[in-house]
């Protein structure tokens, strides 16, 4: 990440930093931390992942980190008896399935829209089959929108000022419902559900989607790119992300609306999803805008 180490990425004075890597068995962790480990976990939320959509075939991902990578993690929490297990999935493991999804769906037959999707599903069904767990908890983010969003970069990047050309490149008619949520919103959820100990699987999910409409005139009022980027790189963004930017299913989402009955709006309104575009814009290289 940027060059910089775990220990230098995370700070706070109750924060222990032991770093590995989740493609080796063991997590290629020292002896000495893995007996700090053993010694003082007793619990894991693990949100670690590739988020590569398409397989690549030099390293394997999004498979090497995201079933390999979990694999190595459970048989290390197996080998210290660590039996409370908190894994960060994703809504779309339901894959192409449109309709109302439960939380308890898993394994429908359902075809996946690519590898990520897939990965994660492998995942879920790791967890489910690791038996040396007690407790257990999933968790399904629908589309995170943070400053740093790849999804938003592309509603830039597009730089489409005409909604009706807009509408026409993402292959939209405009009122279709994206299912958009808030990172901080995501994190604080799952940071209540792990202190209460929760157990089973729960939609992260907004309870009222947002129109594709609203994303399109927002993106109209971004700064417009200077220099346009290559048509093959749209396309394959574009290729990556249609299939998020068309309606998508009803995430029920009793568990958690039990769970944390005081959770919160999950969505960002138009305007905080503006903002966010904003301050993402604003990470960029200056002379790209107009």
């Amino acid at each position: 990440k940027s060059g910089r180490s775990a220990q230098q990425r995370v700070s706070g004075p109750s924060i222990k930093v032991r770093q590995g890597d989740l493609t080796r068995p063991g997590l290629g962790l020292t002896g000495e931390d893995e007996q700090w480990v053993a010694e003082h976990c007793r619990r894991v939320v693990h949100c670690a992942a590739s988020l590569q959509f398409q397989v690549h075939q030099s390293n394997s991902e999004p498979y090497r980190s995201n079933v390999d990578g979990l694999r190595h993690l459970l048989g290390l929490c197996q080998r210290h008896h660590i039996d409370e297990f908190h894994y960060v999935s994703t809504a779309y493991v339901c894959g192409d399935r449109r309709g109302s999804i439960r939380e308890e769906d898993l394994d429908c037959d359902q075809s996946f829209q690519n590898d990520y999707e897939r990965s994660k599903f492998l995942a879920e069904m790791l967890v489910h089959q690791a038996t040396h767990l007690k407790q257990r908890a999933i968790y399904r983010p629908s589309v995170i929108l943070g400053q740093g969003s790849p999804f938003l970069r592309l509603a830039w990047l597009l730089g489409l000022d005409d909604l009706n050309q807009a509408r026409e490149k993402f292959g939209l008619e405009g009122d279709e419902q994206l299912n958009l949520v808030s990172v901080a919103w995501v994190a604080g959820c799952i940071r209540q559900l792990v202190d209460r100990g929760a157990s089973g699987t729960f939609h992260l999910t907004a309870g009222h989607p947002m129109q594709a409409q609203q994303l399109l005139e927002i993106c109209a009022r971004m700064p417009r790119v200077s220099v346009p980027a290559p048509a093959a790189v749209l396309d394959d963004l574009l290729q990556t992300y249609r299939p998020y930017l068309r309606n998508h299913p009803h995430f029920e989402r009793s568990r958690l609306e039990q769970a944390l009955p005081d959770c919160g709006p999950a969505e960002l309104t138009p305007p905080e999803l503006e903002q966010q575009m904003r301050l993402a814009l604003k990470a960029l290289e200056p002379s790209l805008l107009l």
